[in-house]
């Protein structure tokens, strides 16, 4: 009975500090996560492209997913039919929250758009900035 309660009483103490360790380590915390847009047309062959940006302060779902992602395609849609009057052109994003890894991916696909002969036109910071999409948090 001596050897249990010094073992009972550092089991106790462990859990007692690790449970407060625990809301860190699995709560929504937001981050800053970085983005970048590609825009293509089945009609045309030049793509374009965004430069890698951050959005401060966003909150990734449960599954690591961006929410309201569909916003920010929305946004480069929206900018190409203003600026150049690109109508046809479908719009996606890619988003991590490593702005290392997120180029790394930039330049295989620019790579990648080379190899194919389709051409690229770059969008840059002056020009386009993707905004924070204030939809429904969760």
């Amino acid at each position: 009975m001596k050897k249990i309660f010094p073992l009972m009483a550092l089991a106790a103490t462990f859990m007692l500090c690790t449970a407060f360790s625990f809301p860190k380590i699995f709560s929504k915390s937001s981050r800053t996560v970085y983005v970048y847009g590609v825009a293509a047309s089945f009609t045309d062959t030049l793509a374009y492209i965004t430069s890698v940006q951050p959005l401060e302060d966003v909150h990734l779902d449960s599954k690591g997913f961006l929410p309201q992602r569909q916003d920010y395609s929305v946004q480069l849609k929206n900018h190409l039919e203003r600026k150049y009057q690109k109508t046809d052109y479908f719009c996606t994003i890619f988003f991590s929250t490593s702005k290392n890894g997120l180029e790394r991916k930039l330049a295989s696909m620019k790579k990648k758009y080379k190899k194919t002969r389709q051409a690229f036109e770059p969008i840059s910071l002056n020009d386009f900035r993707f905004v924070k999409s204030e939809g429904v948090q969760e």
